[in-house]
């Protein structure tokens, strides 16, 4: 049998009526409980008795403010991943801006570093995407770090590149057109000298002649500023022909 008593509601935070019921809670003293310490009930009123209510259920004080305390670690913790979150955006965003403002110079001197971080900033936004909000930042922030290397760097890199790109212009012209001649000239002649392999002849036959143009789209690159392309052009048809003065005994 439920215990009907009149109490007098103090705390009225909202009041939902429907008909002739609705919910209000109250705060009351109960026979036996210590004293300043006081019971939370949800009660509703007896139909057609104003001011008589029935309690439906009895918290104690202690557990509404366990409940409270949830709900402000819940809150808190919102507006924690929602900083967190707004510190990788922002982190991840400026690496992204560093790293545009280099691209142009990067392309032609570092496009291997550049393709890197470019590909690094992709894996941030990812993890940002994902909810993983405190790695995103941080690997952003070590992103803008070595932007900032890349930058400091752009200067010696472009003097190695020169500076191995013109080593090269020195001897492989010379080199090139040697070998072109000795294919040329092999290529005569009903049989190979004895060392010689012929299906390894056959496919520098072939290719041999290509690499003059090869050589020039290389000075051309060069010539237009794009240094990393030239000089990885270059050291390919470079070993090529070192591979093809061996194999033509002609070192």
């Amino acid at each position: 049998m439920r215990d009907s008593r009149r109490v007098s509601p103090r705390i009225v935070p909202r009041t939902v009526c429907r008909r002739s019921q609705f919910s209000v809670i109250a705060r009351f003293s109960r026979r036996g409980t210590a004293p300043g310490e006081a019971n939370i009930a949800r009660v509703r009123p007896t139909v057609g008795q104003q001011g008589v209510f029935t309690v439906d259920q009895d918290f104690t004080a202690g557990g509404i403010m366990r409940k409270w305390t949830i709900g402000l670690v819940l809150l808190m913790s919102s507006g924690l991943i929602g900083c967190a979150k707004q510190s990788a955006e922002k982190a991840i965003a400026k690496a992204e801006q560093d790293l545009a403002a280099l691209r142009p110079e990067a392309e032609k001197v570092a496009p291997t570093e550049l393709a890197g971080l470019a590909d690094s900033i992709a894996a941030m936004k990812t993890r940002a995407a994902s909810g993983d909000y405190a790695a995103a930042a941080m690997g952003a922030r070590n992103l803008g770090l070595s932007v900032r290397d890349l930058r400091a760097n752009l200067n010696t890199r472009r003097q190695q590149l020169t500076t191995g790109f013109t080593a090269t212009s020195d001897e492989l012209p010379g080199q090139l057109d040697a070998v072109v001649a000795r294919v040329a000239e092999l290529g005569a002649m009903r049989r190979l000298p004895e060392g010689i392999d012929q299906a390894r002849f056959n496919t520098l036959k072939a290719e041999a002649p290509t690499w003059k143009d090869t050589w020039a789209a290389a000075k051309q690159a060069f010539d237009n500023g794009n240094l990393a392309e030239a000089m990885a052009s270059a050291t390919r048809l470079k070993n090529k022909v070192a591979d093809a003065r061996r194999l033509l005994s002609m070192t």
